[in-house]
């Protein structure tokens, strides 16, 4: 039974918990997702300070920029960032530290650090660009993709990755398993892929946690090094092992890990389970991770935050009794 910041990270099963997650983007984001966020001038004002904090322009990003605009990492992950801070910040504003789990997803663990408290803002913002700029050049200097393997047996899938040179990028639960790597080697995947499996390519612009992300490995250390960096004031999961982080410093390097894979997701949610967590909430940009807690993980609801009005409901659900 490990112990975060005072609060206990294993519940005794009765459903008083909830998790609250982000994913990752892949290296692409759709149009127009931060648009149903800027009703209030609250909120458009955060936008606009954290856009200053990036170098970029955040709100034209958000609603204007087209899907090939935001297929560039550089654009996408720091767009996404804030706007999950954004919302996690409204959501868990008053919420009881005791009934609150947070993961993220790969990238997504550089928002759950903030919301979680271990980053501030002004420097989960500075990650994200850093990261989403080195995930640019490495995708532009070594192209690949992911292909998702759903079904099969994970040594037959281990075991043919190894042979094509591919890195397991992630464990996502319910028999789903992504490789990611150099395109020909998916090509040869997807041509004959291990018994009993079905291949698909994921739209992923990029060989995300692989072997080839290792520069991308080498910024996120440079970067958590000037990073002032703090124990999170809600249990936060890793997605190295599916542990909570006994510190801050703890988390942060388990992002840096997870840049070369695998994302142990399949182990976040079955430790949520075991937590006593009955609802999952997705930050926004919200849907992948809610896929995937709706075939992993029976039993739990899964809820994504695509607008401000999806807040209140499950603001509620988690604040002091």
């Amino acid at each position: 039974m490990v112990i975060v910041g005072g609060h206990d990270a294993v519940a005794n099963g009765d459903g008083d918990r909830a998790g609250v997650v982000i994913g990752g983007t892949g290296g692409w984001l759709p149009p127009r997702v931060l648009a149903p966020w800027l009703g209030d001038p609250e909120t458009v004002e955060r936008v606009r300070w954290m856009a200053g904090v990036s170098g970029l322009d955040l709100i034209q990003l958000g609603t204007v920029a087209g899907q090939q605009e935001l297929a560039d990492p550089a654009a996408s992950l720091p767009l996404a960032t804030a706007l999950a801070i954004v919302a996690g910040e409204r959501l868990l504003a008053a919420a009881d530290p005791d009934r609150v789990i947070i993961a993220g997803h790969g990238v997504g663990e550089i928002a759950a650090a903030v919301v979680a408290g271990v980053l501030e803002p002004d420097a989960g913002i500075d990650l994200a660009v850093r990261v989403g700029r080195a995930q640019a050049t490495t995708t532009a200097t070594a192209p690949g993709g992911q292909v998702a393997l759903l079904g099969g047996y994970p040594p037959d899938v281990e075991q043919r990755a190894a042979a094509l040179k591919l890195s397991i990028a992630a464990y996502n639960g319910a028999g789903d398993i992504v490789v990611a790597g150099p395109r020909p080697a998916l090509d040869e995947l997807l041509n004959s892929p291990p018994r009993h499996t079905r291949a698909e390519l994921l739209p992923a612009i990029g060989a995300f946690y692989s072997d080839l992300m290792a520069p991308v490995a080498v910024e996120v250390r440079s970067a958590l090094a000037e990073l002032t960096i703090s124990d999170p004031r809600f249990v936060v999961l890793s997605g190295k092992d599916g542990r909570s982080a006994t510190s801050g410093h703890a988390f942060v390097g388990g992002i840096a890990s997870l840049i070369t894979g695998p994302l142990r997701w399949d182990l976040i949610m079955a430790a949520m389970a075991d937590a006593g967590v009955r609802t999952i909430m997705e930050l926004p940009p919200a849907g992948v991770l809610t896929s995937l807690v709706t075939r992993g993980a029976p039993g739990v609801t899964a809820r994504p935050l695509r607008t401000p009005e999806a807040l209140g409901d499950a603001g509620r659900i988690l604040a002091r009794r």
